[in-house]
């Protein structure tokens, strides 16, 4: 790739692969110039060689990027590692974007608004952080249309941290719609819902559960509870949303060091407060 003048820059970023002579070799570029980036890349980062012949902005060099498969983190290191100005959340798109929040929290959204925070919340090119526009939405308050992408979000996502936003949303906006679909990330065989996020899950529902709502997910959290083939991670997490769902305000004992017994009257409670409901 020809070299544009750029001696104001920290400019090269080096993702690991090796030659054949086991030196490290450079597999992805990126150059800060006027205009926009210079990008190179080659395998094993991406699918193909590729280089930018022009300047590119941020977006369209991640676009070009990942349709070559580069991995999302990678091109975002290292885009941080050749403009400052990217590391510190100053590129013109998200600028953009945190007008839009801006919007949002003085209550002046202009009528678009929330309709480009939603198609970006489901472009899967985009660098913009899903978590970030996801609660954009929670601040806007719950839409049918807002609802309908964040479900979307929850079906493609693999990040824990968009899983656990996204749920928390579904959660506070539609009790329905969270009981539809938070079971298959409570059940186990779910690839995408690690520990964590089935903890999440229940927790949600825990709350849910409290004030009369999600009744269905009550008996999927029992089985996790009571199942000797789940970790205690996960039937941890049963007792701490058993315990919500009992309405009990101090239930440590039983969440962490309770014998079946009291397990057993725990599940009680819960099933005798959600059929009182």
């Amino acid at each position: 790739m020809e070299r544009a003048d750029t001696s104001n820059y920290a400019l090269r970023y080096d993702v690991p692969g090796y030659r054949e002579s086991g030196e490290l070799a450079v597999t992805l570029e990126v150059e800060r110039v006027d205009g926009g980036y210079l990008v190179a890349a080659s395998p094993p980062s991406v699918e193909r060689a590729w280089s930018s012949l022009q300047p590119l902005s941020a977006e369209e060099a991640t676009k070009r990027l990942r349709q070559i498969g580069a991995d999302l983190r990678d091109i975002i290191g290292a885009m941080k590692s050749a403009d400052e100005n990217y590391e510190a959340g100053r590129t013109d798109r998200v600028r953009f974007f945190r007008r839009i929040r801006h919007r949002i929290e003085s209550d002046a959204m202009e009528p678009d608004d929330l309709i480009i925070v939603r198609k970006e919340l489901l472009d899967e090119e985009s660098a913009i952080s899903k978590v970030w526009l996801i609660g954009m939405l929670m601040l806007s308050g719950r839409s049918a249309a807002s609802e309908e992408a964040v479900v979307k979000r929850l079906r493609r996502s693999q990040d824990g941290d968009e899983l656990e936003v996204a749920l928390r949303a579904l959660a506070e906006w539609s009790p329905t719609s969270y009981e539809r679909v938070a079971i298959d990330f409570i059940r186990p065989g779910n690839p995408t819902a690690n520990e964590r996020v089935r903890s999440w899950a229940m927790a949600y529902a825990g709350h849910l559960l409290r004030v009369g709502e999600a009744a269905a997910l009550l008996e999927e959290i029992i089985r996790v509870a009571t199942s000797e083939g789940e970790t205690s991670i996960a039937r941890r997490g049963a007792r701490v949303a058993l315990a919500e769902a009992a309405g009990l305000e101090r239930a440590e004992n039983l969440v962490f060091s309770g014998s079946d017994t009291d397990l057993h009257e725990l599940i009680t409670e819960a099933r005798r407060r959600v059929r009182r409901r």
